[in-house]
């Protein structure tokens, strides 16, 4: 790695903390975000991929919570997501919150590593945005594959 490539992750990663705390003065929780496709892949990997997730979250946006859906595929729902809850494999993970089921009427920024965590339909993107007025923002972070922070406000992903 280049020390220019090093200087830019750097100074992404401090600007993006730097907006996360300008959220969360003004009342905003970072609540994190991470699923992990159906692969053949063991348990013990398959927790400790997730595990890498929950730390990138909590180091590098700072978040409040952290809900994960373990085995669920991309383009399945969000209101499906939690349903069957795999419990003896959540219990192994450390960091993480129940079900994402639960709602708040505190503002809420979703953050989630790469697009591909999130969700490959963007209509269902919009729904759960539409559905939760709390969540105000959703903030993708791709900073490994070098481009940055992507911050989509509540407005944009409805209009």
């Amino acid at each position: 790695m280049t020390a220019h490539m090093v200087e830019t992750i750097t100074s992404t990663l401090v600007k993006y903390r730097e907006e996360i705390r300008g959220m969360k003065e003004a009342g905003t929780m970072m609540i994190g975000y991470a699923r992990k496709s159906h692969t053949r892949e063991t348990v013990s990997n398959r927790v400790r991929l997730l595990q890498q997730m929950v730390k990138t979250l909590e180091t590098r946006s700072l978040t409040d919570c952290i809900y994960i859906f373990s085995i669920c595929a991309s383009n399945k729902p969000f209101a499906e997501r939690d349903m069957p809850r795999p419990e003896s494999m959540m219990k192994k993970l450390k960091g993480t919150q129940g079900t994402s089921q639960v709602t708040t009427d505190q503002k809420v920024c979703l953050a989630t590593v790469d697009f591909a965590g999130l969700t490959r339909d963007h209509n269902d993107l919009y729904e759960l945005v539409k559905q939760y007025e709390s969540i105000t923002a959703i903030a993708v972070d791709l900073i490994p594959s070098g481009n940055g922070v992507v911050i989509l406000e509540r407005e944009k992903i409805l209009s």
